[in-house]
């Protein structure tokens, strides 16, 4: 990552100012570094699901899932997959709302009870590293990705909700950095990854390489996919980061041809529609984002706020956000009824959670969150019990036995095959499928006191950066 400023500074000050700004993401931004249970959750995710419209389903890095299905915000750990694991994808069963997906850096895993006890996924998804899951309103077919290092990584793709998986056969040597489907055109797929772009023009069964060597992309510079008209899935856009600021680029022929339609002084965009207005807003963390009123074709700065991350669009139109509290940023989570222009908190803190899933004392989600606090940096004993016995650690883990096959890397060898994959079935017939129920929402495990809401315990041996971070974002921050 870069930090851009509008003068143009002496060259070591730009090495400074560079060199700073790349350890400082890669401890604080990359979602992909954040150990499990970590001391400053992240939300990275925010889903809805069609049979639960009203509840919205919050993804943490490293803290597990906070859901509101009562109004209330009730925590469920990530312990409840594994105690190493870090939470990358979230899928709810529109058919059944007792099932649901979880990808986490520790492979896939699947509830049929609402999140009490999770079981790993068979297979390769089950012991991949995987980033993400994503569905579409209008199909059935839920994806996600590969990210394992040394390994062939892939797509995998289910169409009967994780009973069965089937792999895109891509062998990617890269990592996927980026996966959209557009909302009026489920079988077309952007795909960007470490080394280029993918376009699927029939659900995925094939993907073609899209040229990025023309005038609007700098292949030397950072390339990245933001996102894609709701009304029409052929005009997509994407960022270009370099030293100067981010150019936002657009191409109306399904990334065949770009052009360049406006610029950024920021850095990790973030661009949402709004599928009621086609009003579209786009911006990074440090600068006042910017809105377009005629599909993107040109953008104007407003004197809002940085845009907040986590950006989705919920069943009854209001906006969703996140932000990091932990880091100079005033909630953790909100909703805006007026497409981003204000916004009102529902999380402040991931502190202020004190109720979890109402699980039976023998499940996983019951046994595995036993002494475990949301959103706190105390440990386990301080919360008013005792840290879990190792035999319960060994259970909760729940090793694989499926091995990966290594990367050959040398420069002639083909990437290998990630393992053995079942035949995808035809998905079965749903019929009037039962729908369940979310776990009632209950107290916490015995009484966790002023333990959980105990003051944050050492700082770590990279404070003073923290500090000089948050200086620089506070002077180049805009006036409200």
């Amino acid at each position: 990552m870069r930090f851009y400023t509008h003068s143009v500074p002496a060259p070591g000050r730009v090495i400074s100012q560079a060199l700073l700004c790349a350890l400082a993401f890669a401890l604080l931004v990359a979602p992909g570094e954040a150990s499990a249970h970590a001391e400053q959750p992240r939300a990275i995710h925010i889903v809805f699901s069609p049979a639960m419209p009203d509840t919205a389903f919050v993804l943490t890095d490293g803290q597990g899932l906070f859901a509101n299905p009562k109004g209330d915000f009730q925590w469920l750990c990530e312990d409840a997959l594994s105690p190493t694991a870090g939470p990358r994808g979230l899928a709810l069963d529109p058919m059944d709302t007792g099932r649901i997906l979880a990808a986490s850096t520790n492979g896939g895993f699947v509830s049929e009870d609402g999140g009490c006890n999770f079981a790993r996924l068979d297979g390769p998804v089950g012991v991949h590293r995987l980033i993400g899951l994503w569905g579409h309103p209008l199909d059935p077919t839920l994806w996600t990705a590969s990210a394992t290092p040394m390994v062939a990584n892939d797509l995998f793709y289910t169409a009967d909700f994780g009973r069965t998986w089937a792999a895109a056969e891509l062998d990617l040597s890269g990592l996927l950095r980026v996966f959209l489907r557009p909302a009026v055109d489920p079988d077309r797929i952007y795909l960007s990854h470490s080394d280029g772009l993918l376009r699927s023009d029939d659900g995925g069964d094939s993907f073609v390489e899209l040229d990025l060597d023309q005038p609007a992309i700098n292949r030397a510079e950072d390339f990245r996919l933001l996102a894609v008209h709701p009304d029409d899935g052929d005009v997509v856009f994407a960022a270009v980061e370099n030293i100067r600021g981010t150019a936002i680029i657009r191409s109306a022929d399904a990334g065949a041809s770009w052009s360049q339609v406006g610029t950024i002084d920021d850095f990790g965009l973030a661009m949402i529609f709004d599928p009621a207005t086609g009003e579209g807003l786009v911006g990074g963390p440090i600068a006042a984002p910017q809105r377009s009123a005629d599909g993107g074709l040109t953008w104007v700065e407003t004197d809002e706020d940085p845009l907040p991350r986590c950006l989705v669009v919920a069943p009854d139109g209001r906006l969703w956000g996140c932000r990091d509290p932990y880091f100079d940023d005033p909630w953790a989570i909100a909703h805006s009824a007026d497409f981003g222009r204000s916004w009102d908190v529902a999380i402040q803190r991931y502190e202020v959670v004190d109720q979890r899933w109402d699980c039976p004392v023998d499940s996983r989600a019951r046994r595995c969150c036993r002494g475990l606090c949301p959103g706190q940096r105390v440990p386990p004993e301080d919360c008013g019990e005792m840290p879990p016995p190792d035999d319960l650690i060994e259970m909760c883990t729940q090793p694989a036995e499926f091995e990966l096959t290594p990367l050959d890397m040398g420069p002639d060898a083909a990437a290998p095959d990630a393992g053995p994959m079942p035949d995808m079935a035809e998905p079965a017939d749903a019929g009037v499928a039962e729908v369940g129920v979310m776990p009632d929402v209950g107290e916490a495990d015995g009484d966790p006191g002023d333990g959980c809401r105990a003051t944050p315990g050492a700082p770590y041996p990279w404070s003073p950066l923290l500090l000089v971070i948050i200086m620089i974002r506070s002077r180049r921050r805009r006036p409200r």
